[in-house]
């Protein structure tokens, strides 16, 4: 909501000799947000699969299970990514179409085109991105997963962009597989 404010703050040194409270205040101005078009940054997914249920894994229709490791293995073959863009409907209109495109780009900033897609969206309060990238012959290195939306004309109105690293090694078989056995049924009902 927009307004002027108080941004305060209270700081207590919980280990220190003293109880003494900091404190410090600001005054701030929220503007009135512009219509504009977000993209939220993209969550790399390990699984997903189609559900009515409401949880904390659940979005627009998807149960997402998160991919939780801080690379890229080398034997995955797919990279499936779930974002949602907001604004559309007052930025292009009530059901105007609009482009999204995913890409992989390398670390100078090159898109990759290889790695890329491109599809027709539909403006909405929320448009859910549920996608999956072939990489099975990515290289090893740092990558950026960009998301964009582009207009009529093909201008790029809004983008994201997440890091990425491909690791050179595969997983090791056996390891995975005594992994799955110790995975709660849960998880399992993902593959």
């Amino acid at each position: 909501e927009p307004g002027e404010f108080t941004l305060r703050i209270e700081i207590l040194d919980m280990f220190g000799s003293t109880s003494k409270t900091e404190l410090y205040e600001q005054p701030i101005k929220i503007e009135a947000a512009q219509q504009t078009v977000t993209i939220s940054q993209p969550q790399i997914v390990a699984a997903f699969r189609q559900s009515e249920d409401l949880c904390p894994m659940c979005k627009s229709g998807y149960e997402l299970l998160p991919y939780i490791k801080s690379y890229i293995s080398g034997d995955m073959k797919s990279l499936a990514f779930y974002g949602e863009v907001y604004g559309t409907q007052t930025f292009f209109g009530e059901s105007k179409p609009f482009v999204i495109r995913a890409m992989i780009m390398d670390k100078n900033g090159q898109e990759l085109s290889k790695y890329s897609q491109q599809w027709r969206g539909t403006s909405a309060q929320v448009v859910p991105i549920l996608r999956t990238l072939d990489i099975k012959d990515l290289d090893d290195g740092e990558y950026q997963l960009r998301v964009e939306v582009r207009d009529r004309e093909n201008k790029v109105i809004q983008y994201t962009e997440k890091k990425i690293n491909r690791a050179g090694f595969r997983e090791n078989t056996s390891q995975s597989d005594e992994l799955n056995a110790s995975l709660p049924a849960y998880f399992l009902s993902f593959q």
